[in-house]
């Protein structure tokens, strides 16, 4: 968890699920892209003062994920 909430913390931007299983994997085998999902809903649970309704760490429809600034 804390590759993925670094990587989401070093650029002001969306990423894609492929982006981050790519990031939090560092291997060329990549797990099904709703695996992301997943890691997204346990960091929620762990940074969200309501992890159903997120303030930090957003749901960008069509595109992934991001760290709100």
């Amino acid at each position: 968890m804390v590759r993925l909430l670094a990587l989401l913390a070093a650029e002001d931007r969306a990423f894609t699920r492929r982006e981050i299983l790519t990031h939090v994997w560092s291997t060329p085998y990549v797990p099904d892209d709703r695996s992301c999902d997943v890691h997204v809903a346990n960091l929620r649970r762990k940074l969200e003062r309501d992890p159903a309704h997120p303030v930090r760490l957003l749901t960008v429809r069509g595109v992934g994920y991001r760290l709100a600034r």
